[in-house]
């Protein structure tokens, strides 16, 4: 086809109104709303604190008297309330959870501190500020026991202020040392006190103290076995347990199992004998049961002890073979500095079963006990600070962690993915700016509510992503919510058109004449007064224009018919300017923007455009395809067979052919941006192709045509990214293919559910895990080990948005908060087309 002698294409002459006439392809599968997709799971919410004499993320403080050296967080009860004992040095607190109806922020709960130095005696809080000391609690959860250096006391602590100082007992050679463990074998009547000098056993019917052992004591844990008494754990943070459910068998005697863990050795005492298991020396190379030093250890509910070292987790069985679980069994990381394990929740349907924490000097992992799957929290999306100096239960499965920075206390809660969007939607109007543009924001401390919208260079893009997933939500909700924020993001896409004063040029950005800009060339508006407008236009929002815009018009034509036939009109408007101006996007300057470029002379024929050349190929024909369904401008359509496999000037234009491997998979240019601005087309290519069959518009051969490179080329794309999990890219694919690939659908569903609730770019550190595998290719920056194999969820990462690397381990993070787009609108456009 010879552009010159072309007839003119349409300037809107041709009537709106008979294209709305004609029925438009909606899929939406109401009997998605009850799928499976949709179930029950367990969102992971942080609360966070900062110590007193820090302010960051607008994070609560900490009372006063709570400092960095945080040693023990003990579970027990205090006035009839459930909680933890916390010490540190010199101040011992109560803390609890203040339950409330509803949700602050995203959390279901509070906690409270009660500061015991204030309510207690001076007898018994003056014990508390003696450096070396740790406490234990009693079967009812009070206060038991306070072993300093010197002293062992006993308490009767019965409720608020009624807590004295029953006892107090001296070793026999003079003092304890400083005190790392102190345990109390319920059942037996004895306590245990370990330090780097030597095991002490406390007789409590006798009040007697005998010297057992002069090697180094680190860490303790105790099970008790005799089903007359109960069931009861107690390990090295003074923590009774009630176990119930499991029998036990092997070295455990009517006193049950003490444990005692050293620098180079574990110790077993069943009430009548002892013996000893060496631990591993790797610069002695001799090797022993467990890999390090023994630094904490646990009982669980079935009665297999859990050991952590600096290297890795051991698990000793019933039956006394040991496992070990290093990075090839999915621990994220050694240098474990607590032990915690957590009995499933049978309250909330059975999705909340037995977890083991660890805290380690990076954050903590968890195990679910039964899947053997690991999950990683480290940064402040998680925590305070980094290294946990301690960890507790609280009961109701919130696990509590002491860091150098602070507390934090995580909480499993059971969502859907329909609360989570929910939880999504509450931030889009805080993102929303004047005149209805969507984007990121900025944050003063990280505080969400400071979240100041401001102008970026993709508009018109991440206002397209979050327009068409309101418009989803809309169809397959009714909302009227949806549809206020549908209208007014269209209005924002409208205006960004209006703005510049040429028709078919879309603005990169605009603000009000009085704001501050830096970067690039901006200028007045003539069509807008008060405005000014930024230049050099790229084609990502062309991309996000010819992604929204068609489905404003074919979804809306039954209640929005002036929305739909204005979007009409700006699509037509929008591709005349590209088509008429040799296939590019031409600025107020009269050159080309720096990436409006569709021409077979500078793609086919430059190699500085050797990686745009199959997706802006995929692109434009995408936009005729779309525009000739709009308008029923045959032009559109003789444009596409030209570019497709015809000649342009004298050169063979061949798009259908670049478009087959746009997908670039050459380490130093895998742009991950390139990937939205393919897979944005390749939705607005299949869903006007079937738009096109289903009113009939072409003949099936020709629909056929036009499908058959297309598909070769999506196909060939999802080979490369399908196993990235990205819920973007599957519910295109699941769209365009009507594929039902259970494991797919699997991983799309997993992506939906780990995005992090949080939305800031928090520093995100991946990098000195144990348990991935770095690509030993590097990156397109040209960076080596920055990437893993395998994309690791969406929470421990720091991926945002679609055009950002899904494998990269770091990122340092800054005051930013992105809109929820990236998450809005795969989910409600799989809600809409019934993938779940």
């Amino acid at each position: 086809m010879n552009m010159n002698t072309a007839r003119p294409l349409s300037r809107f002459a041709e009537n709106c109104w008979r294209v709305i006439l004609l029925f438009s392809l909606t899929w939406f599968a109401a009997d998605s709303l009850n799928s499976p997709a949709e179930s029950q799971y367990v969102e992971i919410v942080s609360e966070r604190w900062n110590f007193a004499n820090t302010s960051f993320a607008g994070w609560p403080s900490l009372p006063d008297g709570l400092q960095p050296n945080i040693t023990q967080l003990v579970r027990g009860r205090f006035n009839g309330m459930k909680g933890i004992w916390l010490y540190c040095n010199k101040h011992i607190y109560f803390v609890w959870e203040n339950r409330l109806t509803g949700r602050s922020s995203f959390a279901q709960s509070l906690l409270q501190f009660i500061d015991l130095n204030r309510i207690w005696p001076s007898e018994v809080t003056d014990l508390f500020t003696i450096n070396g000391t740790r406490i234990a609690a009693a079967t009812d959860g009070s206060l038991a026991a306070v072993a300093t250096p010197l002293w062992v006391f006993l308490f009767d602590c019965l409720g608020t202020s009624e807590c004295h100082v029953k006892n107090k007992l001296k070793p026999p050679l003079g003092m304890f040392g400083n005190v790392e463990s102190i345990i109390i074998a319920y059942t037996n009547a004895s306590m245990w006190v370990g330090s780097p000098v030597g095991l002490w056993r406390i007789d409590l019917t006798r009040d007697s103290v005998e010297y057992v052992s002069s090697q180094p004591v680190v860490s303790m844990a105790w099970r008790s076995a005799s089903s007359r008494h109960g069931k009861y754990i107690s390990c090295n943070s003074g923590s009774p347990l009630l176990a119930s459910r499991h029998s036990t068998r092997g070295m455990h005697s009517d006193f049950g199992s003490l444990v005692v863990g050293g620098g180079n050795y574990m110790a077993f005492y069943n009430g009548h004998e002892w013996w000893q298991e060496w631990v591993s020396n790797w610069g002695a190379r001799v090797g022993g049961v467990v890999d390090g030093p023994v630094s904490a250890m646990t009982f669980d509910l079935q009665g297999h002890l859990w050991i952590g070292n600096n290297v890795s987790l051991s698990r000793l069985n019933n039956d006394y073979t040991y496992d070990r679980i290093g990075p090839l069994q999915g621990l994220p990381y050694g240098n474990i500095t607590a032990i915690v394990f957590v009995p499933g929740n049978e309250n909330h349907n059975g999705i909340l079963g037995d977890r083991l924490w660890l805290g380690t000097t990076k954050g903590a992992a968890v195990l679910n006990v039964v899947s053997g799957e690991f999950y990683y929290y480290y940064g402040p999306r998680w925590h305070p600070g980094s290294s946990v100096s301690a960890m507790g239960w609280l009961g109701e499965n919130v696990t509590v962690m002491a860091t150098s920075r602070g507390l934090a206390a995580l909480r499993p809660e059971v969502w859907t993915l329909r609360a989570k969007a929910d939880h999504y939607e509450a931030m889009v109007e805080r993102h929303t700016r004047d005149p209805g543009l969507v984007a990121d924001c900025s944050l003063t401390n990280f505080v969400p509510g400071s979240c100041a919208p401001h102008t970026t260079d993709n508009d018109g893009l991440w206002t397209s992503l979050v327009l068409a997933s309101e418009l989803f939500r809309y169809l397959v909700t009714q909302s009227s919510d949806a549809q206020k924020k549908f209208l007014k993001q269209f209005a924002g896409m409208k205006f960004l058109n209006d703005v510049t004063g040429i028709s078919g040029l879309m603005a990169r950005s605009v603000v009000r004449e009085d704001v501050a800009v830096s970067g690039g060339k901006w200028y007045k508006s003539t069509t807008k007064p008060g405005w000014k407008w930024k230049a050099d236009t790229s084609s990502d929002e062309v991309v996000g224009h010819m992604f929204a815009l068609p489905l404003v018009h074919s979804l809306l034509q039954k209640d929005f018919i002036n929305e739909s036939c204005v979007a009409q009109k700006l699509v037509d408007t929008i591709l005349d300017y590209i088509v008429r101006n040799g296939f590019q996007l031409i600025d107020k300057s009269g050159k080309h923007t720096r990436w409006g470029v569709w021409s077979p002379t500078e793609l086919n024929t430059e190699y500085s455009w050797a990686d745009e050349r199959g997706v802006n190929s995929l692109q434009i024909l995408s936009y005729l395809v779309s525009a000739y369904r709009m308008t029923r401008n045959v032009t559109y359509l003789e444009t596409w067979q030209m570019l497709y496999n015809g000649s342009y000037h004298g050169l063979a234009t061949g798009y259908g052919r670049n478009m087959i491997n746009q997908k670039v998979t050459f380490p130093l240019d895998d742009n991950y941006s390139d990937d939205e601005l393919a897979f944005l087309p390749y939705f607005t290519y299949f869903y006007n192709l079937k738009g096109l069959a289903q009113e009939n518009i072409l003949p099936d051969w020709r629909i056929s045509e036009m499908a058959q490179d297309v598909k070769i080329s999506l196909e060939r794309a999802w080979r490369v990214v399908g196993g990235e999990g990205s819920s973007l890219w599957t519910t295109v694919y699941f769209y365009a293919t009507d594929s039902q690939d259970k494991a797919s659908l699997q991983r799309m569903v997993s992506n939906l559910r780990n995005w992090p609730l949080e939305l800031i770019q928090w520093k995100v550190e991946n990098s000195h895990r144990v348990d991935i595998t770095f690509n030993r290719e590097p990156d397109r920056d040209g960076n080596y080990n920055s990437q893993s194999d395998r994309v690791l969820p969406a929470n421990e990462r720091c991926q945002y948005r679609w055009n950002s690397n899904p494998h990269q381990l770091d990122d340092g993070g800054s005051s930013l908060e992105f809109d929820p787009g990236a998450w809005l609108l795969p989910y409600w456009m799989a809600k809409w087309h019934g993938d779940i």
